[in-house]
């Protein structure tokens, strides 16, 4: 029997009607995702997971190095590949956290020898700095867990500013990278400076380079300052008398303190428009995503305290905030095992927000 024409017609009007559905329904999911992105909240990082660490042969005996160096055992050059910077937030408009990473080259690697968070407060002056440490165990997006100055090798510093943010719980959005080689210019540029050490450093610097120096006021040139700043040697220590110092990352940054009290006090004691001309020529020796201006106005808001003699400036190192466990890894890509750090990383956010953003200054 052939259909009917109201039968073909009801049929082709249920057809519309589905159609009709399906496209209201598709209609309403692009709107939702659309509205969902614009009004997503973008002030949390999506943090990673650091409660299965992977890739630990085992741990360091007592948890105590004894002539264990800090090394990245690769059997050869490692691909980078291009990495995008994850966009996030300021968890506080008035403070700004940049990645500092001073790079150096291992097995035809480029790697981090170290990696600092800058935080200065425009509020109220304050500059706080957070030492990482490369060999901190991690995990690295697409690449497992590794010490975390390999991410400057996988994916440079837009994979290092991810990967500090995702563990750390941060919200750093720009960076500034310069080569091991090229700081020796940056000092150039300044030196000589009046750096004021410690008894504990004036004793390590004076027992191990043999230099002439004392508790208190220093001058010192270029090449020292270079020094002071990437010194550390965990490996044999430093003989003052008869005890064995070990050097820590701790008195890295003591030391990174200090050279940075004496660079502040030194372009305090120039003209704003020197200064603004030596950061033109130092430009081209930084893989930056920071701007010429961005930078100057930072130093100017730093050159404008009141206090010209004495930066407010807190400094700490994630062994000072949290103990780590040293494990000896070997991921895959190691030739051979190599000392690491793991910390306990939900524990250390809580640290980390507190030093970053907390009102405790503990020069």
């Amino acid at each position: 029997m052939k259909p009917t024409t109201k039968n073909i017609l009801t049929a082709s009007i249920w057809v519309v009607v589905a159609f009709a559905l399906v496209a209201a329904l598709v209609l309403g999911l692009i709107i939702y995702a659309v509205v969902s992105y614009l009004t997503r909240d973008t002030s949390e990082v999506d943090l990673a997971d650091v409660s299965s660490p992977t890739g630990i042969v085992s741990y360091v005996e007592d948890n105590v190095l004894d002539r264990y160096e800090y090394a990245d055992m690769f059997a050869g050059k490692v691909e980078a590949s291009k990495t995008e910077l994850v966009e996030i937030t300021r968890k506080q408009e008035n403070v700004l956290n940049v990645l500092l990473i001073c790079t150096d080259v291992q097995n035809g690697n480029t790697v981090a020898d170290m990696m600092i968070v800058l935080s200065m407060n425009a509020e109220t002056g304050d500059v706080r700095m957070l030492s990482l440490g490369g060999d901190s165990y991690v995990p690295i997006d697409g690449h497992g867990w590794d010490k975390l100055c390999m991410s400057v090798a996988y994916g440079g510093p837009e994979l290092a500013v991810n990967t500090v943010n995702r563990v750390f719980d941060l919200d750093v959005s720009q960076y500034a990278m310069i080569a091991k080689q090229d700081i020796l210019a940056f000092f150039t540029e300044i030196a000589p400076l009046e750096v004021e050490m410690s008894v504990r450093q004036a004793e390590i610097f004076s027992n191990y380079f043999g230099w002439d120096c004392h508790p208190g006021m220093n001058s010192m040139n270029a090449e020292q300052l270079t020094t002071m700043v990437s010194f550390r040697d965990y490996a044999d220590g430093v003989m003052v008398g008869d005890e064995v110092i070990i050097v820590t990352d701790a008195d890295r940054m003591e030391n990174i303190k200090m050279v940075a009290r004496a660079v502040f006090r030194s372009l305090c004691a120039l003209e704003f428009g020197t200064v603004s001309a030596t950061v033109d020529t130092l430009w081209n020796h930084l893989d930056t995503n920071c701007t010429p201006i961005t930078v100057k106005e930072g130093l100017q808001t730093l050159m404008s305290q009141s206090d010209k003699e004495r930066l407010n400036l807190t400094s700490s190192s994630l062994p000072a905030l949290n103990a780590p466990t040293y494990v000896l890894v070997q991921p895959d890509g190691y030739d051979a095992p190599a000392v690491a750090t793991l910390y306990n990383y939900e524990a250390l956010r809580l640290r980390i927000q507190n030093l970053l953003y907390g009102a405790d200054d503990n020069n």
